[in-house]
């Protein structure tokens, strides 16, 4: 049987925790950023138990949203857990938002299926997130967020229009099913 903890995903742990350390979540602003990487490497578990995979997705965001380097983490992890999380990392040089997003959806589409794992795991948590913090505050949550034509799922639908092409695995489905919940309770909640 697999364990969760072993020494590889707890030293992911412990760089996570202290490189995202001041960081929240966007939506409500108050819970610490660390419990997204939790989730994801969770539902990665799920599927595998593969150390490695397990603590890319811890790092996941590590290379996008830290002073973390890629030299720092290739020595801390190796060479395939830095290869992982930069198949997920958005390059935040490029300003512009949309172009930001349609290059990650082009380098997701050369990333390793396992970086496409994360990758869906990630988006898994994102959008169940917008779903509680939608059920707490409301069409206020939008704010918060930069969107694409006035559309805050725009960015999701890209991925779930992708994501089948490139990766055949059964988080795909899962992906699919949570977003289709996502957009169901955001209409309805638009029409009450």
């Amino acid at each position: 049987m697999f364990r969760f903890w072993t020494p590889l995903t707890e030293r992911a742990i412990r760089t996570a925790a202290y490189h995202h350390r001041h960081q929240l979540r966007k939506g409500d602003g108050v819970t610490p950023y660390i419990t997204h990487l939790f989730a994801v490497a969770l539902i990665v578990a799920g599927y595998t138990d593969d150390e490695e995979i397990i603590a890319a997705a811890l790092l996941h965001d590590t290379l996008e949203d830290t002073s973390y380097t890629a030299e720092q983490l290739t020595a801390d992890f190796g060479p395939r857990v830095c290869q992982l999380v930069q198949g997920v990392t958005e390059n935040k040089a490029t300003r512009d938002w949309v172009k930001r997003k349609q290059n990650y959806l082009q380098n997701l589409c050369t990333a390793p299926a396992d970086s496409q794992l994360i990758a869906a795991a990630d988006k898994i948590h994102n959008v169940q997130s917008l779903q509680n913090d939608h059920a707490t505050i409301g069409e206020r949550l939008w704010r918060k967020f930069t969107v694409h034509n006035n559309d805050p799922m725009w960015f999701y639908r890209q991925v779930a229009t992708q994501l089948p092409q490139t990766l055949k695995h059964p988080i795909v489905a899962e992906y699919l099913a949570v977003l289709q919940s996502a957009e169901r309770q955001f209409a309805a909640d638009k029409k009450e």
